[in-house]
């Protein structure tokens, strides 16, 4: 491939030098002094990653625009509410939305065949509190797609809805009959990682969920020079096995049932090299793609059967396991 810029020695030699002093942190407005704001696309799904880059690389006092809520049909229908912020307002003339309830997010992939034609509701139909999967026709082809997208409508801007987006459709872990979502399993780690701040890594935690034989694995980045204290880590890892397993038990009667009668294993954490997540995976996927852009790379909390050669590199950058 062609490189787009000439070697410049003495930029590099004053970037070598900034980072010499301070590291990365706050380097948003050390390499840039001018900088005015930030530009993104934010998404459920790279919440965890934007945490840690607002907490180790940018600086707070710069604020970030996220660009739109969008997708591959149709890029721009909805704008953040604020600045930094996950709450979105539609925009009811780039699209004909539609919005069908998720009445059980336990079960939310009964209805997850495209033949079904399930009840839809308007824009000015969806109610308060409750979750919705965003369905969509285009103006210019009438196109109409049901994106997967779960919201939830937490309050209004004049007339219009705001929501926040929750998840995905179809994603959850399942070893027998169980279902357990994404939603909730975002829930129950984001409770548990409460209680560590720290512990394991100086930022947001960057973790992922599979399944490994009889047992839900919990993937867990550690920074490199945390990881030295393995004494310390394993009575964490324990700790939080238990957690993850006793709160998963909790919130889904199945999951308790078979873990009673041993259908299910004990869950299995991974400590993993720092980065290994964060841009790893995602450099791994993109060799492995073949020409795919790198914005076409999607974040996911849960990897499934069809992540099978991510999840193996994974396991290749494990610092040690605790079951």
């Amino acid at each position: 491939s062609e490189y787009r810029l000439k070697p410049n020695p003495s930029r590099a030699q004053e970037l070598t030098e900034i980072v010499s002093k301070n590291g990365f942190h706050h380097i948003s407005t050390r390499l840039w002094p001018n900088l005015k704001c930030g530009i993104c696309v934010l998404s459920e799904n790279l919440k965890q990653f934007e945490l840690k880059f607002l907490s180790t690389y940018w600086d707070p006092v710069v604020p970030i625009f996220p660009f739109a809520y969008g997708m591959s049909e149709h890029y721009h229908i909805a704008v953040p509410l604020t600045t930094n912020s996950y709450q979105f307002i539609p925009l009811p003339r780039s699209v004909y939305y539609e919005f069908i309830e998720v009445e059980n997010d336990d079960d939310d992939d009964d209805d997850d065949d495209d033949d079904q034609s399930p009840e839809s509701l308007e824009l000015d139909q969806i109610d308060e509190g409750k979750l919705y999967e965003v369905v969509l026709t285009t103006y210019n082809g009438l196109y109409r797609y049901r994106t997967q997208d779960i919201i939830k409508v937490i309050g209004h801007y004049y007339t219009l809805p705001v929501w926040q987006l929750c998840g995905r459709r179809g994603q959850y872990l399942s070893i027998v009959t169980e279902h357990v979502t994404e939603m909730k399993l975002r829930e129950i780690i984001d409770s548990i990682l409460l209680e560590y701040t720290e512990e394991f890594t100086s930022s947001t935690p960057q973790y992922t969920v599979f399944i490994d034989k009889l047992s839900y694995v919990l993937a867990i980045e550690v920074d490199d020079d945390k990881k030295e204290n393995e004494d310390r880590l394993q009575q964490i890892g324990k700790e939080l096995c238990l957690k993850f397993d006793q709160k998963l038990q909790e919130s889904n009667k199945e999951y308790k049932h078979y873990r009673t009668n041993q259908n299910i294993s004990p869950p299995i954490l991974l400590w993993l090299k720092y980065n290994t997540l964060t841009t790893g995976t995602r450099e791994y996927r993109l060799k492995k793609s073949k020409g795919s852009g790198a914005n076409q790379l999607k974040s996911q909390l849960i990897l499934n059967n069809r992540h099978e050669d991510v999840i193996k590199f994974i396991k290749e950058n494990k610092v040690f396991e605790t079951r």
